[in-house]
């Protein structure tokens, strides 16, 4: 599961607060990262602070489909 879905489960209000807090940024970086994917540095941090089920491989996938929609955007 990627970070955006663990998100936008039912009944998780708080929890990009919560998240936010933890991490040491604001909230607004974490909306953000659903159009520019999770920076590498926060990762493990986020992995561990979901209990696994936010797997690292599936924030790389989101991070790397990001960078080609961006890529291919600014190409067009």
């Amino acid at each position: 599961m990627n970070l955006h879905q663990w998100l936008d489960e039912p009944d998780t209000r708080g929890r990009a607060a919560e998240l936010a807090r933890h991490l040491g940024i604001k909230e607004p970086n974490i909306v953000q990262w659903k159009t520019s994917g999770v920076p590498v540095h926060h990762m493990a941090k986020i992995a561990v602070f979901s209990k696994g089920v936010v797997k690292i491989a599936a924030m790389v996938e989101h991070a790397a489909g990001c960078r080609v929609k961006t890529a291919l955007t600014e190409s067009a």
